[in-house]
């Protein structure tokens, strides 16, 4: 059994669908996108490290439906609240 994940879903059929492709045949299922329990948790472990600035749930989960729900992306956005000194400095990212 091989469980992955594909940031491109037109790429990850097209790998499961075509004959020439390495996982030809293979089940492709998509899973749900992560969402507010998601972008709520981030939140309250960024204020843990003691991070400030943070936008509410409600703007936070707007930006990371803007940012396609990528959670590294949400993280980077998030940080640009921190100021140019706190860019990159987090233990945040997955």
């Amino acid at each position: 059994m091989l469980i992955g994940a594909c940031s491109d879903q037109a790429a990850c059929i097209k790998m499961t669908t075509d004959q020439i492709q390495a996982f030809y045949g293979a089940v492709n299922m998509t899973y749900p996108l992560l969402g507010k329990d998601y972008v709520a948790f981030l939140l309250a472990r960024l204020q843990q490290e003691g991070h400030c600035n943070l936008p509410t749930l409600e703007i936070a989960e707007q930006l990371f439906r803007a940012v396609h729900s990528k959670p590294v992306e949400l993280i980077r956005a998030l940080l640009q609240f921190q100021g140019p000194t706190a860019i990159g400095s987090s233990s945040a990212e997955p």
